[in-house]
């Protein structure tokens, strides 16, 4: 345990007495990208935006193919923002079921038939999941990948 203590102060005290590795942007890691073929709209650290569909992502560029069919290339570095049209089901369905956990369990209080209240516990997971997955297919606008936000870390 002192041992990763001390490992972790370090890498504060390494990360703090170095103001240029703290500034630095995250790399893009291609598996955290959208897959290939999603509309994706790329914001560039000089200002330009563009949209496009995605064709490939690599640790020096990101390549999409724009309007009228006219391929383009940014390079990671130059990579302000990624941003992929519409949401991913995942969150919606992992809400969904939490919040089916949670108010299946507190109606079935004192419900004395465990068969019976592990059956209502699961349809009322199920139901939410498919309301919260429902939601989330439902939207339209853009959701950024890059920089990932805590929910895209991985």
């Amino acid at each position: 345990m002192k041992q990763q203590v001390t490992a972790i102060g370090v890498a504060i005290v390494t990360v703090l007495s170095c103001p240029g590795l703290a500034a630095q942007s995250p790399e893009i890691v291609p598996a955290l990208m959208p897959a290939v073929g999603q509309e994706v709209r790329i914001t560039e650290a000089s200002g330009p935006i563009r949209e496009g569909i995605l064709r490939a992502v690599t640790t020096e560029s990101v390549r999409a193919e724009g309007a009228g069919g006219r391929e383009f290339s940014v390079a990671t570095g130059s990579v302000k923002l990624v941003e992929r049209r519409g949401d991913s089901l995942k969150n919606g369905i992992v809400t969904g079921a939490l919040i089916g956990l949670g108010m299946s369990v507190l109606s079935l209080q004192g419900y004395d038939s465990g068969g019976k209240a592990a059956a209502g516990i699961g349809a009322g997971m199920a139901i939410s999941m498919l309301v919260g997955a429902r939601i989330d297919a439902g939207k339209v606008g853009w959701t950024r990948v890059y920089p990932p936000t805590s929910a895209t870390r991985q």
